[in-house]
């Protein structure tokens, strides 16, 4: 087109030459004549930008350059990360797989491939989509196969069929409060199908190792990745997940639940409660602790008493407490009946001084108590009479049967504090 301007430019500059030979009336029709070229060399201009297949700017026609905003629900002032994030959300909404329809999709894409595209975009803000079309755009070309790439670059394998894969396999193992402090390895055996030919399968038992880390806890869960072999070929293998449970230790318990300090009754003589004594404990790390009383200090029953440092690990360098509960060991009946009085004489004297109580009387002598039965001495020395029955609550200052305790060595519920 530039070419035709550039020859009708020419064509009149001969024209110019000839009108000076042929008169007035040759000139004013030359004239005419430059003028019209002129209007049509920049009428043509419009047409540089199409390839001979658009609409040319200088034509008063309405240009459609708001289709795609609308089938993306986006203003036409909107930026590229706002143009993206409603091309995922309705793509996701409107994909076949999900049961959108075909050409909705066909058309979001279209308008994602155009409005995401600098250039594209600011052509069909200037020409609209007709005009984009006929100037290369390239939203006619391959369609199918460019938005299927558009739809995987954003959602990978979401349109694409997910391999099948065995489900998980979660087992329960019992480990003790010694390798919960220690860890290490531990081997436990599984059964798992395997398959045969035929279809059918056979139960086989396997070993494996687990890896322990010290200061685990009950419920921590060791995945073994693929550890669940398939039963058939392209089936892809689950996870073997074991599920750690704490056994009953014989001699600690936890504080209160995953906590590192640990507890434990210790049971002294009542002379050892009264003089002082020196013991040892075997922690579940593996050492040996000796530990004492304090001079001249009286361990009354219920009395507790800490080790620091003697309970589970707590990350690689620290460790809970160890808290000891006493247990007072009285004479038995038989021992104290083989007293001579002198003996209850010279005791009584190194104790405080008994209480006063009102003297029994002729009319209301004292009444000798009795033995309990086993089965409630039982359910005394677990506490179980200790806790209030429902919808009561109790009185400050009350300790179980014993109201505040007095009258059995100031002990109260001596096993209340580990909520035992």
């Amino acid at each position: 087109m530039d070419r035709f301007c550039r020859d009708n430019g020419s064509t009149r500059r001969r024209n110019g030459h000839s009108s000076s030979a042929g008169g007035s009336a040759v000139t004013v029709v030359m004239l005419f004549t430059l003028l019209l070229l002129q209007h049509t060399c920049s009428a043509a201009d419009g047409f540089s930008s199409f390839s001979f297949g658009g609409m040319p700017s200088g034509f008063n026609t309405r240009v459609d350059n708001e289709g795609y905003y609308k089938i993306l629900e986006v203003g036409k002032t909107a930026d590229a990360g706002s143009i993206t994030k409603a091309y995922r959300k309705l793509a996701k909404k409107k994909h076949p797989d999900k049961g959108g329809d075909p050409e909705e999709f066909k058309a979001l894409a279209e308008a994602y491939e155009v409005l995401s595209d600098p250039e594209k975009r600011r052509l069909y803000d200037q020409v609209g989509k007709e005009g984009l079309q006929a100037g290369g755009g390239g939203t006619g070309m391959d369609q199918s196969r460019q938005q299927a790439d558009l739809f995987r670059s954003f959602f990978g394998r979401f349109s694409q069929p997910q391999p099948v894969r065995m489900r998980d396999v979660v087992y329960e193992m019992e480990v003790t409060l010694e390798e919960l402090c220690n860890g290490g390895e531990k081997k436990v055996r599984i059964w798992s199908e395997v398959p045969l030919e035929g279809g059918r399968t056979e139960r086989v038992a396997r070993d494996i190792e687990i890896s322990l880390t010290a200061g685990m806890t009950t419920g921590t869960r060791i995945v073994m990745e693929g550890g669940v072999d398939p039963i058939e070929e392209g089936i892809q293998p689950g996870d073997l997940v074991f599920v750690l449970r704490e056994t009953r230790h014989r001699t600690f318990r936890r504080l209160t639940g995953d906590s590192p300090h640990l507890t434990a009754d210790i049971t002294v003589t009542l002379a050892e409660a009264l003089t002082g004594f020196v013991r040892s404990i075997s922690l579940v790390d593996g050492r040996t602790v000796f530990f004492k009383s304090k001079e001249g200090e009286v361990i009354s029953p219920g009395a507790v008493r800490k080790l620091p440092g003697c309970g589970m690990p707590v990350g690689e360098r620290q460790k809970g407490d160890l808290y000891l509960r006493f247990v007072v060991e009285f004479p038995s009946e038989e021992v104290s009946s083989a007293w001579r009085e002198e003996e209850r004489k010279s005791l009584q004297d190194l104790l405080p001084p008994k209480p006063k109580f009102p003297k029994e009387k002729p009319d209301n002598p004292a009444v000798e108590i009795l033995p309990a039965e086993p089965s409630v001495a039982s359910r005394f020395k677990a506490g179980l009479y200790d806790k209030p029955p429902r919808g009561t609550s109790r009185g400050a200052g009350q300790g179980g049967p014993w109201g505040s305790g007095s009258a059995a060595g100031g002990m109260g519920n001596p096993f209340g504090f580990f909520g035992l």
